[in-house]
């Protein structure tokens, strides 16, 4: 997985969510960007699968928040910072979970 990508992805998605409160509300908006900073920290402490799995719940979270009758929307020019770190934390995962079979 590549780690810096992910920071940056997250850089860039924090000021995104931020932006987002008008809509969202403050308590969830509150919500994802404690979650986004959780999820900085583990980029930092964690390893394969431990961390595509914790991102992956940040991934979750997101999305969540993104489905019909929840507020959160991405632009235009949004989107392809949350497609790409999605895109990036699913193969990990999808990476790990391959890796973990071939162990068992």
């Amino acid at each position: 997985m590549d780690k810096k990508r992910i920071i940056e992805l997250l850089d860039q998605l924090s000021p995104i969510l931020a932006g987002k409160e008008e809509s969202i509300g403050k308590e969830l908006t509150e919500k994802l960007q404690s979650a986004l900073l959780v999820a900085k920290e583990e980029v930092a402490s964690k390893e394969g699968v431990a961390l595509a799995n914790s991102l992956s719940g940040f991934v979750q979270m997101i999305s969540k928040a993104s489905l019909p009758g929840a507020n959160l929307r991405f632009t235009d020019q949004e989107r392809p910072v949350w497609e790409e770190f999605k895109a990036l934390t699913e193969q990990a995962r999808a990476d790990g979970q391959r890796g973990f079979q071939l162990f068992h």
